[in-house]
């Protein structure tokens, strides 16, 4: 038997595969779906018709979300977009505040802003991927349940 993921040469019977770790009873994982990734489910006119007012929303969040708003209220790839990039923003404005008030000690401003760094990176990423047409749910924000 081989695994459909890695191609590994593995025993009958076995639930996962003992070189990548894919589970071989079937299921999404098996498939080699991403359960993070609604690109699929996203129409391609809308994605094509919406993709630089979802960008807008990343690199300007208030003005971006009106204009977005106002140009496709009905489309779900800006409103997968909408959610992702506010998630992000109050992230980074719940960052700042607690800088801010913390400011006193050294260690929570400092960490604070390591956290602000990885978060930059993330945002970084689904802007890219905003751009590139896909609707994946950025590391860190998809584990927010909010929105």
């Amino acid at each position: 038997m081989f695994c459909p993921k890695c191609g590994s040469q593995i025993a009958d019977g076995l639930t996962f595969c003992p070189e990548c770790g894919a589970n071989l009873q079937g299921g999404a994982a098996a498939a080699g779906t991403k359960p993070h990734d609604h690109t699929a489910e996203m129409d391609a006119k809308d994605v094509a018709d919406n993709k630089v007012y979802a960008v807008l929303m990343y690199l300007c969040p208030g003005l971006g979300h009106i204009l977005a708003l106002l140009a496709g209220k009905d489309s779900a790839y800006l409103k997968f977009h909408s959610h992702q990039s506010l998630k992000m923003l109050i992230l980074f404005v719940l960052l700042a505040f607690a800088a801010g008030v913390l400011a006193i000690t050294i260690i929570v401003p400092i960490a604070c802003g390591l956290a602000m760094l990885v978060l930059l990176v993330v945002y970084i990423i689904a802007v890219i991927q905003t751009l590139m047409g896909k609707s994946v749910e950025a590391p860190i924000v998809r584990e927010l349940k909010f929105l």
